[in-house]
């Protein structure tokens, strides 16, 4: 049961991912922003997913697989969370919370 509830959940999290170019208008009104703001919120997740491979491969490496995608998967839920309630978030915060998607989104793969 518990290797079907990490797999179904990390499979939601690649399908957030994937999806975001097929709703990319609906998204980008649902956040308040510009086109330029969300490239750039689009950009720091990219960024923290290229740079964060090593930290979070070590990071891997050292714990047990299963603790690092609970904590994930929470962290990840707790932030798709704070933009579905607050969806009126300061674009600083924005970048927060997809810096959050980069780092704890790329260790669920």
């Amino acid at each position: 049961m518990r290797i079907f509830l990490t797999i179904s959940l990390s499979a939601c999290v690649y399908w957030f991912l994937s999806i975001k170019t097929v709703v990319y208008e609906p998204f980008r009104q649902a956040l308040d922003v510009t086109n330029t703001q969300l490239g750039v919120l689009l950009g720091i997740t990219g960024f923290v997913q290229v740079f964060g491979y090593v930290a979070l491969g070590w990071l891997q490496d050292s714990l047990q697989i299963r603790k690092v995608i609970a904590v994930d998967l929470v962290a990840y839920a707790l932030l798709a969370l704070t933009l579905a309630v607050l969806p009126d978030l300061p674009f600083w915060w924005l970048c927060c919370v997809f810096a959050g998607f980069g780092l704890f989104g790329e260790a669920l793969y």
